[in-house]
């Protein structure tokens, strides 16, 4: 044997053994199926206020109560009135727990002073009138919070009432043609864990 012949011999012996090193040669069965892309959805949480807000004359010493009232009611020491505020809340999720937070401060005069004379308290009703929680008469100013009970999926009404109770021995013509306001009264739906 030449030198020649031993060198192609030896460079072919090593070119086989680095194609079969390779997997060009020697061949392992594999196959492949890409993964169809998940869809993951989200859920919801919603709160809407009704368009349409009550006032009532709850006056027990007044015949016929309650009775709805509107815009040209004028209130006098010993009357009871009341605001409710109707809204819906949506939540949807398999893990969904939400609470509402309702926060109802003191009545002020324009003037920015507390109006002592008259007491304010607020409930969270749900659709059959029923108290959501376990207060009810929670007096102004107190924010206060409610567990929604059930609420991973689906929709719900409630009532917001806010009661105006003027104390009737309210002196020296206080609060003659005065208005009264209730600012910022805030109604919010939040997503708390599990």
């Amino acid at each position: 044997m030449t030198r020649t012949f031993t060198t192609i011999v030896v460079s072919g012996a090593m070119l086989i053994v680095g194609l079969l090193s390779g997997g060009v040669a020697w061949a392992l069965w594999n196959d492949d199926d890409p993964v169809s892309t998940a869809v993951i959805a989200t859920g919801d949480i919603d709160l809407t206020l009704d368009a349409t807000s009550t006032w009532w004359d709850l006056s027990g010493d007044v015949a016929g109560t309650p009775l709805e009232v509107d815009s040209d009611f004028l209130t006098v020491p010993g009357d009871t009135i009341a605001f409710e505020q109707p809204f819906s809340v949506t939540t949807t999720g398999d893990n969904m727990r939400a609470e509402i937070d309702v926060d109802v401060p003191s009545l002020t005069d324009v003037a920015g002073t507390l109006a002592s004379d008259i007491d304010v308290t607020y409930t969270l009703l749900d659709a059959d009138g029923g108290v959501v929680g376990t207060i009810d008469d929670i007096a102004a100013g107190t924010p206060s919070t409610f567990e929604l009970t059930g609420a991973d999926d689906g929709s719900a009404a409630y009532t917001l009432r806010i009661v105006f109770e003027w104390q009737p021995g309210s002196a020296d013509r206080i609060r003659v043609t005065d208005i009264a306001q209730l600012d910022a009264v805030e109604i919010d739906l939040r997503q708390v864990r599990p």
